[in-house]
């Protein structure tokens, strides 16, 4: 539509997520995974020009993600975390650069070898 926000999103959209999500049970006991290779957090938003820690440039929902995901990481010694998500401008570094910033620097495994040799930014 002229004159609409690139960036919004339609309502149904949002309504047709919550529906996708609430569809499957949260997973409590990480340990009943079984063998899983690795944790995938789904690109969401963020302020990638914020002079801010990364942690807090993600939006809502990325932080959500990133934290679920890092607490299923946590019973699971095996698997890596794996970030995804692109930019929604040209030049803009992708919200999966945000991820992994927030997870190396702020996360529960940040400082350990497990994080640094488990995560790798594509460029």
């Amino acid at each position: 539509m002229p004159g609409a926000d690139p960036g919004s999103k339609p309502r149904w959209l949002g309504r047709l997520r919550r529906v996708r999500e609430q569809a499957y049970a949260p997973v409590l006991e990480v340990g009943a995974l079984g063998d899983i290779a690795a944790v995938v957090v789904l690109g969401a938003g963020w302020e990638p020009d914020a002079d801010w820690p990364a942690g807090t440039r993600l939006n809502d929902s990325s932080v959500h993600r990133l934290m679920e995901d890092l607490r299923l990481l946590q019973g699971l010694p095996e698997a890596r975390l794996v970030v995804t998500g692109a930019s929604r401008r040209v030049g803009e570094l992708p919200v999966a650069r945000g991820y992994a910033r927030a997870a190396l620097r702020d996360g529960p495994a940040s400082g350990s070898d497990r994080a640094a040799g488990g995560m790798r930014v594509a460029r």
